[in-house]
């Protein structure tokens, strides 16, 4: 009898962390939940993101092809990129069961900054040498990272809008409209002051 308690005690334990758990995935505000979705994205927790996709979603897409899909890959890439990405709710329109958020996401402007190591890195410019060919790779990639290091990458900030739904087990996201607004170009001098949702800590 004395060696069943701890193990009761285990199973009432785990039973109440598990109903806490699913009590408050329940309550999330639907801010809350974009939010957790957008950081859960950026972080390159796709199983996360994942469970936070309506069933309507999810059932056009099961979780291990959502996974291969959204994986950031390398950690170490991962992990110097979305540092400087951030992202800001900055209007939520919300109904009973319908929530439509606009969002703000601010990341670097991978289009211009992979343009430019092209050009640096022309293979028209290698020397034939393989140390020579590898003195002159090191020394450009070298350059461009105390660049980003020193000024940090260049930016742009795109708009967005998700459209949540209220679901049995709380607010979910449901779709992801085209964007209708203009990508804004912005150095990293220009978003010093400004109060993000999300960012790369």
């Amino acid at each position: 009898m004395e060696a069943t308690i701890p193990l009761l005690a285990l199973l009432f334990g785990g039973g109440l962390f598990i109903l806490l758990s699913v009590r408050r995935g329940a309550t999330l505000t639907a801010r809350e939940v974009l939010i957790n979705y957008l950081d859960a994205r950026r972080r390159g927790r796709a199983e996360e993101a994942y469970r936070c996709l309506a069933a309507t979603t999810r059932a056009g897409c099961g979780l291990e092809g959502y996974k291969e899909a959204n994986s950031l890959g390398s950690g170490l890439v991962a992990e110097l990129v979305g540092r400087h990405v951030s992202f800001t709710v900055e209007r939520i329109e919300e109904n009973p069961d319908r929530v439509v958020a606009r969002v703000a996401v601010t990341a670097p402007d991978f289009p211009l900054m992979l343009g430019d190591i092209c050009r640096a890195l022309d293979p028209a410019r290698f020397p034939e040498d393989p140390l020579a060919a590898q003195t002159f790779l090191c020394r450009r990639i070298s350059a461009f990272l105390d660049a980003y290091r020193r000024e940090g990458p260049p930016l742009r900030t795109t708009t967005a809008d998700y459209l949540l739904q209220l679901e049995a087990n709380g607010w979910k996201i449901a779709a992801t409209p085209p964007s209708d607004a203009v990508a804004l170009p912005r150095r990293p001098a220009e978003t010093q002051g400004v109060a993000h949702d999300g960012d790369g800590a």
